[in-house]
């Protein structure tokens, strides 16, 4: 923080992270830069406990393998974003994420996962 000068009993603050200016007691952390980092934090942990791509839904079972890599693509996801995804996972406990949510969260992708198969199987062979 870089205090500016006094204004009255409080001090015209600048944050040096991310510029915003207020006036408040010599010190004083900076509210934009915590109340970013707690969105971000959020933001993390949804994007781990419930990934997008997790249940896109009937449309994505409906495609075909070559069709389900484009689709992932086209939104972002390449290679192998689902193991990458697990690693991730793996890796914010417990920064991130509790073992029991992600757990809960491994559940989730398996009966995501148990559903698809499921979905290909019943498909006619065309072969």
């Amino acid at each position: 923080m870089t205090v500016v000068r006094p204004r009255g009993p409080l001090w015209e603050i600048i944050c040096d992270e991310c510029g915003a200016s207020w006036h408040g007691p010599s010190g004083e952390q900076c509210w934009t830069c915590e109340r970013r980092h707690e969105m971000e934090f959020e933001s993390r942990r949804t994007q781990l406990l419930f990934p997008e791509w997790l249940g896109w839904g009937e449309r994505f079972e409906r495609c075909n393998g070559i069709d389900r890599i484009v689709w992932a693509e086209t939104r972002g996801f390449t290679g192998d974003y689902r193991g990458k995804w697990k690693r991730d996972l793996f890796n914010a406990i417990p920064k991130f994420v509790s073992a029991r949510e992600a757990a809960d969260a491994l559940k989730r992708y398996e009966k995501w996962m148990t559903h698809i198969e499921r979905f290909d199987n019943s498909l006619p062979n065309l072969t």
